[in-house]
């Protein structure tokens, strides 16, 4: 069983890997892209210092004598440009090869990923200081919020007790939150019972809006108020495109529905019926 499921995602993931392959060319605006604003920053951070020279950021140290910022800020942002460009390429023949021509040399694009810009390489240096806050003992001088998360953390990377806790401590949740599964309960579900806005309420407290969404963020109007956003919640495939013809990516995508519920109750016959109709209530949605 084990076996059909790992099977069923990899092939999911070749078919999705074929598709990541469009993604090359926004991949390369995103470069050039990331590589502008690093410059745009390092000179508005030099254009703002000479503007405001009565009014030192104590962030940045200036050497008076010529105006340049020296302080490491402006110094790692300068540095990280320098790094990216090809300074022995004539930037009025290829300009793309001369902003982005050592970057693209010196990265190496990981094994488990299609591509790698700027902002991935950023948002892993955020995601690796993230992990040294969690995985630091808790002090008193810690907020409640920290803690929290800190014990959330700790939970998640415990796999001896997940092992040992098997599909139960998921099969309880489902049950207790979200008034079951119907694939896993045929026999038991009563339909009668069922509240789809209950369940909606419950999903979006997990962080999950299938139907769609409900936030607040700041107005764009006005940035000092607050606004009340609705929007199309989240597709299993992601695009309605994949929805529109039968293709190995659909069947791939059934196949993983079927080998989720198979792995939560070890049952072999899970009824091909009611993937079915999971499928094609997304469909519906997508349309």
């Amino acid at each position: 069983m084990a076996n059909t499921i790992v099977n069923s995602i990899e092939d999911f993931n070749n078919s999705r890997q074929k598709l990541f392959k469009l993604k090359w060319f926004v991949v390369s605006l995103g470069i050039i892209t990331s590589l502008f604003i690093i410059a745009t920053i390092v000179l508005a951070i030099l254009f703002g210092i000479e503007r405001n020279k009565t009014k030192p950021d104590p962030l940045f140290i200036v050497n008076n004598t010529d105006g340049i910022c020296s302080s490491s800020y402006c110094i790692k942002a300068a540095n990280t440009f320098l790094e990216s460009i090809d300074e022995t390429v004539d930037p009025c023949e290829n300009f793309y090869q001369f902003t982005c021509g050592t970057w693209i040399k010196n990265t190496r694009i990981p094994e488990d990923s299609s591509d790698r810009n700027r902002f991935e390489t950023l948002q892993t240096e955020v995601t690796y200081d993230v992990i040294d806050i969690l995985s630091a003992s808790s002090s008193t001088n810690d907020t409640i919020s920290v803690i929290n998360a800190r014990k959330l953390y700790a939970s998640c990377i415990d796999e001896e007790t997940i092992e040992k806790n098997d599909v139960n401590e998921i099969l309880s949740l489902i049950d207790r939150e979200f008034g079951g599964w119907p694939i896993l309960q045929e026999s038991i579900w009563n339909e009668s019972t069922f509240d789809l806005i209950h369940l909606s309420v419950k999903l979006s407290q997990y962080k999950s809006f299938p139907l769609f969404y409900v936030l607040t963020d700041t107005d764009e109007k006005n940035s000092s108020m607050n606004c009340i956003y609705m929007g199309q919640g989240s597709l299993g495939l992601f695009d309605r495109s994949y929805y529109i013809n039968e293709s190995e990516i659909t069947r791939s995508y059934r196949q993983f529905i079927k080998g989720i519920a198979m792995a939560f109750t070890n049952n072999t016959s899970i009824n091909d019926t009611d993937v079915d109709e999971i499928f094609e209530f997304e469909k519906a949605i997508a349309e």
